[in-house]
Order: structure tokens, then C-alpha cells, then sequence
């Protein structure tokens, strides 16, 4: 049996040198291929640019909608505390129904109220249009 440092012993001087310098060549192209798919996973200034824009617009829309949100929460809990104040002034004038002072807050809780209720259909429409 012929072994394989036999047969390369027995190839010419001229012919090692082309076949190590093609496996070299080989070598360095498969090196390079690979260092350039290596390259190509990571992102260009082009690419980053746009995923940042992107990104601004997202968080931009999120914060409006939080903000939204946020909003209408607060005129909800305004309105609960309008509704108490309103049935806390109604008891009041039962016991003192001439007391023109509370006949004049009872008007203006009423009034406050119908505002924040606009205000919360406003709310619930721009989060709509955000949604």
C-alpha cells in the first residue's frame, strides 16, 4: 500500500509548488468569502438611519398615546369625584333647601360636569384616531 507522503515525494518539484500554491489560493478565497459574510450581518449607517427614524416615530405615537390615555383617565376620576360632589350637595339641599349658596354650587358641579364630560368624548375620539 502506497501511502500519501509516498505519492507526494514521487510528484515533481514544479508540480508540488502549483498544487500547494492552488490550495493556498483555495484557502484564501474561502477565508475571504467567509470574513465577508462575517461583514455583511452587520448593519450599514443607511440601515441604522432608518431603524432609528422608525424607532422615533414608534415611541413618538406611543408617548402621544400614553399621554392620551393618561388624559382621559384623569377626566374619568373627575367626573366620579364631580358625580360625588353633585349627590353631597343634593342631600345638603334637602336639609337646607333655601341656602342659596348651595343652589349655586349645585349649578356649577352640574355645569363642570357636562364640561368634563365633553372633554372625555374629545379624549375618547383622539385616542381613537391614535389607535
Amino acid at each position: 500500500m502506497v501511502s500519501v507522503k509516498d505519492e507526494w515525494d514521487s510528484i515533481g518539484g514544479i508540480t508540488k509548488k502549483v498544487v500547494a500554491t492552488i490550495l493556498v489560493i483555495f484557502a484564501l478565497s474561502q477565508g475571504l468569502m467567509q470574513f465577508s459574510s462575517y461583514v455583511d450581518h452587520y448593519a450599514t449607517v443607511k440601515d441604522v438611519q432608518a431603524w432609528d427614524k422608525n424607532l422615533e416615530v414608534a415611541v413618538a405615537g406611543q408617548l402621544q398615546q400614553f399621554k392620551s390615555q393618561n388624559e382621559q383617565d384623569w377626566l374619568q376620576r373627575r367626573y366620579v369625584e364631580l358625580t360625588d360632589q353633585i349627590f353631597k350637595i343634593k342631600m345638603l339641599m334637602k336639609q337646607y333647601p333655601l341656602d342659596k349658596d348651595l343652589i349655586e354650587d349645585y349649578k356649577a358641579l352640574i355645569e363642570q360636569r357636562k364640561d368634563v364630560l365633553k372633554q372625555i368624548e374629545q379624549s375618547n375620539k383622539k385616542l381613537k384616531e391614535l389607535q
